[in-house]
């Protein structure tokens, strides 16, 4: 994953880049996660700065997060999405 150097700006994802090495299986998401929430968190208390993120947790579904600075990571809500 390569995120920003400095905190985004408005509209702007400070996440640039996520590039799989292998091919993920389900055991490997919760670890996957729990590093998300480690560099968010981190970033968060970094730059001063609240950022929201959506985790892909499998093919369909997806995990809203919020991080704040010096706070534990929440989660806001999980939605699930069909195949086009």
């Amino acid at each position: 994953m390569t995120v920003a150097d400095q905190p985004p700006t408005n509209d702007v994802q400070h996440i640039q880049n996520i590039e799989w090495t292998g091919r993920p299986k389900r055991k490997h998401i919760p670890e996957y996660v729990r590093w998300r929430h480690v560099v968010n968190a981190h970033l968060a208390k970094l730059w001063n700065f609240r950022i929201m993120e959506a985790i892909q947790t499998g093919p369909q579904t997806w995990e809203y997060w919020a991080y704040a600075p010096g706070e534990t990571p929440k989660r806001l809500n999980e939605a699930r999405t069909e195949h086009m």
